[in-house]
């Protein structure tokens, strides 16, 4: 399958408001359910203002508390807004949706937040719950009351909904280890339930796979992460390096959104700044700092209170994946940091805070490059990214392969249950 153009965000794609959908109408509609369907939209003048004075003066506690070595204060809350959209997420739901206009090019779609699904009788076509970490699972082995109401509207208006490259999600202290997870009772019958339900399965891991497999007779199909493909649908690569002399460029994200990824930079971020200070002598290279959570965007001001300045990426998915090709390798937190690394060819070194980061490393063999983030030495990743720079060429060449052989099955599943 040839590339899509890459087009400006929004303008090659029909969307349709509840009212849209619920009008008479013999064209096809389709309901893309995901984390983020859309962006959340921009602040008013005014709340810029506020959130920007709010924002700052954190910022000077923070940097005050960090010169003096001290975080405690640290809190992603203080760095964010309703209007904060994780780039990742919105990723997936753009992959997602570039393979249903392949398949189903006519269709009008409607963008559904997880949890807002309109209480109506819908009159979809298609209902696809878009990929990554549809199954959130907690440290008991419990999961979210929205799939129990998800579970409910799908029985109740005959849904059967394709769903589309998910994955199991559970934090944890450390990265999965072995194929088994807990899962209460009443989660496992939610299972059961969900996938009797399905059109058809599809699954972002091996993991997920075999979890799955215990609760469904039905065929499970792994296909990856769908925003692993993103790059090879908007045509965009690795870039080759330059001829001459070209200093090596290491990206680096960071995840920032929640109370657990802030307990784990508060211990982290000293640790990561001598990793980086040394990898600056040995390598004398240049880094990218790349926010896929605004709240993030904090991380690289106080890198630079520290002498470790770096250019700073954010924007659309579409624009982080251009600035992800041109690096040599990856360092990242949130896994859709890694996962747009991949997705135009560039390693990745995966700082695992859930058993999610693992299962996706393993699809390409690569799981030596996934290291725990909450028992994570400067030493240590000092060995992995050795590591890596020293087999960029065959880590490449493993990426690239593993995708496209995913890709192929990616389009073999939205042909059977997406294509007219």
């Amino acid at each position: 399958m040839g590339a899509i153009r890459p087009q400006e965000q929004g303008t090659h794609l029909r969307s349709a408001s509840p009212n849209d959908v619920y009008r008479g109408s013999d064209a096809t509609k389709l309901a893309i359910y995901g984390a983020e369907p859309t962006s959340r939209g921009s602040r008013k003048p005014i709340e810029s203002i506020v959130r920007s004075v709010k924002y700052a003066r954190a910022f000077r506690l923070d940097a005050k508390g960090w010169r003096q070595g001290d975080l405690s204060g640290l809190d992603y809350r203080n760095y964010v807004s309703p209007y904060s959209t994780n780039r990742g997420d919105l990723a997936i739901c753009q992959a997602v949706e570039r393979f249903a206009r392949l398949y189903e090019p006519d269709a009008v779609i409607e963008r559904i937040r997880w949890g807002a699904i309109h209480p109506l009788q819908p009159v979809w076509s298609n209902f696809i719950v878009a990929g990554s970490g549809y199954v959130i699972l907690d440290a008991q082995g419990k999961v979210s009351p929205r799939l129990a109401s998800d579970i409910q509207f799908f029985r109740r208006h005959g849904i059967k909904p394709v769903i589309f490259g998910v994955g199991i999600n559970q934090p944890g202290a450390r990265a999965r280890e072995g194929s088994q997870i807990n899962i209460d009772p009443e989660t496992a019958a939610s299972m059961s339930e969900l996938l009797s339900l399905a059109k058809g399965i599809s699954v972002r891991d091996a993991f997920t796979r075999e979890t799955f497999a215990r609760y469904t007779d039905k065929t499970v199909e792994l296909i990856g992460d769908p925003a692993l493909h993103l790059g090879q649908l908007c045509g965009i690569a690795h870039q080759p390096q330059h001829t001459g002399k070209r200093r090596l460029l290491i990206g680096l994200n960071l995840n920032f959104h929640g109370p657990t990824s802030t307990r784990l930079l508060q211990r982290n971020l000293p640790i990561i700044v001598a990793a980086l200070r040394s990898m600056r002598d040995r390598y004398d290279c240049d880094f990218r700092y790349f926010v896929h959570f605004e709240a993030s965007s904090v991380i690289p001001r106080l890198l630079a209170l520290e002498g470790i300045k770096m250019h700073v990426v954010q924007g659309s998915p579409e624009t982080l994946l251009r600035h992800y090709a041109d690096l040599d390798l990856h360092i990242g937190g949130m896994l859709h940091s890694c996962i747009l690394a991949h997705s135009v060819g560039t390693p990745a070194i995966a700082l695992a805070y859930d058993i999610k980061h693992r299962g996706f490393m393993e699809l390409f063999g690569l799981e030596g490059n996934c290291i725990s983030a909450s028992g994570l030495t400067s030493s240590e990743l000092l060995e992995r990214v050795d590591d890596a720079l020293a087999s960029l060429s065959s880590h490449r060449a493993t990426i690239e392969q593993t995708r496209k052989r995913l890709e192929g099955d990616t389009h073999r599943f939205a042909r059977k249950y997406l294509g007219t």
